[in-house]
């Protein structure tokens, strides 16, 4: 995945809240290669970035930690739409996070 390929820069700790995308970028790398389950929602804060490539590095990484679902998220889509998408990935991690409140037939909106 490309992602692995992601170093940080030197010098730099990888931080989801830096203002460098740099580090930020790193911190979904470093998310990716320890398969830290607790980075859902830090990636999914992400999504929101200026940054289209921190966007596509994101929503890759969920999609790899989530059976592929990208709940119709955009790298590179509208404004709104992206907005629209990260409600439904907010939803989906509220509700994922308690066991069984997630049904068996949950919609993936991927299509």
């Amino acid at each position: 995945m490309a992602l692995m390929a992601c170093n940080a820069p030197s010098g730099s700790i990888p931080d989801f809240n830096s203002p460098a995308p740099g580090d930020r970028m790193a911190a979904i790398v470093v998310t990716v290669r320890a398969g830290a389950d607790d980075q859902d929602v830090n990636l999914v804060r992400q999504l929101a970035s200026e940054d289209a490539m921190i966007r596509f590095m994101a929503i890759n990484a969920l999609a790899e930690r989530h059976e592929g679902r990208t709940l119709g998220f955009q790298f590179d889509g509208s404004y709104l739409d992206r907005q629209d998408a990260i409600r439904r990935w907010v939803d989906y991690i509220d509700t994922s996070e308690s066991p069984d409140s997630v049904p068996d037939d949950h919609e993936d909106l991927d299509g």
